[in-house]
């Protein structure tokens, strides 16, 4: 149950990085880089939240 809502935590920040981007494109007329910006960015955070969420707890639980 603890990494119920990690499938979110990986999905969301790709989604309105995304947005943002391509919202951006559309005022700057910069099409479609910060779109493609915005996703790498997206991915990113999704990996690091990942990693936080899911790798981190197990090394805390080794220490004595």
């Amino acid at each position: 149950m603890a990494f119920f809502g990690l499938g979110f935590e990986i999905t969301v920040p790709i989604v309105l990085l995304m947005y943002l981007g391509y919202k951006l494109d559309g005022w700057w007329g910069t099409e479609p880089w910060l779109l493609s910006l915005g996703a790498l960015l997206g991915i990113a955070v999704g990996i690091y939240t990942f990693i936080r969420r899911v790798i981190t707890p197990g090394r805390s639980g080794n220490r004595k």
